[in-house]
């Protein structure tokens, strides 16, 4: 069954990770962007349109190895999130074996210089753990940057992290401008393949790669949720003002892309 033209003319910008070919599949998971016109020629998964939580959509071209580097990025990308999954952890852990039980939070030191994310994770704890948040949200002042940054970038991936658990997922695949296949997914792990009239068999293996990068991506950020949550309960004893684990969650959830980005930097440079 053919995609309408809305379908095979709607783009959206590829995640990079600084290059041509490197695709983030985390962020490829998006809310989907659908005018009732645009499933008009899609009536097999109309009833799936109206409850499509998020969609996970990759541009390819008909050049083999072009294609190759952009679904071996993809997959490389989910492999170093997975990786700063455990190393978030590891240097949480080891942050909080430096930090003196008794001690003030302002006078934490340590015997060698923090690394820049664990700095800023501590300065973020800091300020949430201070009457400070709440008395700027009731006045209207303004907060600091990466303290408002934190936040809004967690609590768009708790969205995200809803969509998911409330509606079905969509993965599709576009090569030279066209949407070749749309795989519908269920919390059941049913799957259902939808493939444009004239899709022939190398371009079904492709898609059915990107699938499987695509269900990596989101096993990978539903399990971010479980780091970022036991995070935020380990820092519980820097947080002395009795606020609880809850002001942690978005400090925790900028240091696991800080660290997934050093790890992503030294992937790229590593030989």
């Amino acid at each position: 069954m053919p995609f309408s033209d809305h379908e095979q003319s709607r783009r959206a910008d590829i995640p990079l990770w600084g290059g041509a070919h490197e695709v983030d599949a985390l962020a490829l998971w998006t809310p989907p962007n659908r005018s009732p016109s645009g499933v008009a020629s899609f009536a097999a998964n109309e009833a799936d349109t109206a409850t499509a939580g998020m969609t996970w959509r990759i541009y390819l071209t008909s050049d083999s190895d072009h294609a190759e580097r952009q679904l071996t990025s993809a997959e490389t990308s989910v492999m170093v999130a997975d990786k700063a999954l455990a190393e978030s952890s590891r240097r949480i852990d080891t942050l909080l074996a430096s930090y003196p039980a008794a001690a003030d939070t302002s006078t934490f030191a340590v015997e060698t210089p923090l690394p820049a994310a664990e700095q800023e994770l501590l300065g973020l704890l800091h300020f949430a753990d201070s009457p400070q948040p709440e008395v700027a949200f009731a006045l209207g002042i303004e907060l600091p940057g990466n303290w408002q940054e934190a936040n809004e970038d967690f609590y768009a991936f708790l969205r995200k992290v809803e969509r998911f658990l409330r509606h079905y997922a969509w993965v599709e695949s576009e090569i030279d401008g066209k949407l070749i296949g749309r795989t519908t997914v269920n919390w059941l792990a049913d799957m259902r393949t939808t493939w444009h009239t004239d899709t022939h068999v190398a371009q079904r293996a492709l898609h059915r790669r990107a699938l499987a990068s695509a269900l990596d991506a989101r096993a990978t950020l539903l399990r971010t949720v479980a780091l970022i949550s036991a995070g935020a309960i380990t820092l519980l004893p820097i947080l002395t003002a009795g606020t609880g684990a809850i002001v942690a969650l978005p400090a925790v959830w900028r240091f696991f892309n800080q660290v997934r980005s050093e790890l992503k930097q030294r992937s790229l440079t590593d030989p």
